[in-house]
């Protein structure tokens, strides 16, 4: 069963204000990642087992490498939610 999609957010309200502009601009979901075509493409490895993970076959652990502030948390937090598991 496939989540719904979620609103887009307005970056500019009052509610958003209190809230650092790095978490407002982080993506929402997988299809909102930049620059990591050859990763969350069709043809994208992350894009492959996500989609075996929804045919029954189990999401192997994985490595995140790179500098700082280049969206390795963002991108596992975003695995997380579109195979329904928790991060902590």
């Amino acid at each position: 069963m496939s989540k719904p999609a979620k609103k887009p957010t307005n970056l500019f309200v009052a509610s958003n204000a209190n809230q650092p502009l790095a978490d407002r601009l982080r993506p929402r979901d997988l299809a909102a990642v930049v620059g990591q075509d050859h990763l969350l493409g069709d043809a994208g490895v992350l894009s492959q087992m996500l989609a075996a993970t929804k045919n029954g076959k189990p999401f192997p652990s994985l490595i995140l490498w790179g500098a700082p502030g280049t969206g390795k948390t963002s991108i596992a937090r975003l695995i997380a939610d579109a195979i329904d598991w928790d991060f902590q």
